[in-house]
């Protein structure tokens, strides 16, 4: 289905994305009723969790292990002839939006992958069907949520189709050398940057631009006042 601003997901997505924000709130209010779960926001795999949770309560099958990711995806959804691994790839993340709507994702690392060639091939053959991000404002501290200080949260449920991402050609990206001598390559886009970091393991952080980029989001403010 082609990205439009009108219908920035596909129609796989789209589902996905409606099933997630209907169960998300009381989900998210649960977790930080949790005496653990004062102290701190929604981590990836707490994120996880509930989409893997709301898939299943609209009666979605899936294939899930929290503690063996696949490359790209951490949650399938089974093609039609009931298979995962040709299924549909759903890439859970968290990240802090900044007052400009831009947010930062990791990617997988490229440790395996020898040439610069080999890891944009690698991005490619990997790229989920569509990212999920749980994002809250970069501005809310962690202390702050520590010691009862904010009354509520707002998170952000943000859904992107993978297909609007271009890892391009090996030769559309620049080297950089960084201060100590290795050299990052960058990928330099209105709708989003791209880096590969040499010192963490090659590993790929995307920088995006909600401006620009085609996404559907949910915004949820979570009532702390009670909790």
């Amino acid at each position: 289905m082609a990205i439009t601003k009108a219908n920035p997901l596909s129609e796989t997505s789209l589902q996905v994305f409606e099933a997630v924000s209907a169960y998300a709130p009381a989900a998210l209010s649960g977790y930080h009723a949790g005496e653990l779960s004062r102290a701190r926001f929604a981590s990836g795999q707490d994120v996880e969790m509930l989409i893997y949770n709301a898939l299943l309560s609209a009666g979605h099958s899936l294939d899930y292990n929290p503690n063996a990711h696949k490359p790209g995806a951490d949650i399938f959804l089974p093609d039609k002839q009931g298979k995962t691994e040709d299924g549909f790839g759903i890439s859970v993340k968290t990240g802090t939006l900044n007052k400009a709507d831009r947010v930062a994702i990791s990617g997988s690392r490229t440790t395996n992958q020898e040439t610069h060639a080999d890891k944009i091939a690698f991005f490619k053959d990997t790229s989920p069907d569509v990212f999920f991000l749980l994002s809250r404002s970069k501005s809310l501290s962690t202390l702050d949520l520590l010691h009862r200080r904010l009354p509520a949260v707002t998170y952000s449920l943000i859904a992107i189709d993978g297909s609007v991402i271009s890892y391009g050609k090996a030769s559309d990206w620049e080297m950089r050398e960084t201060k100590r001598g290795g050299l990052n390559a960058h990928l330099d886009r209105r709708k989003y940057n791209m880096k590969i970091t040499a010192s963490m393991s090659g590993q790929l952080w995307i920088d995006m631009d909600l401006k620009y980029l085609p996404h559907k989001r949910f915004d949820m403010t979570i009532d702390l006042s009670n909790l």
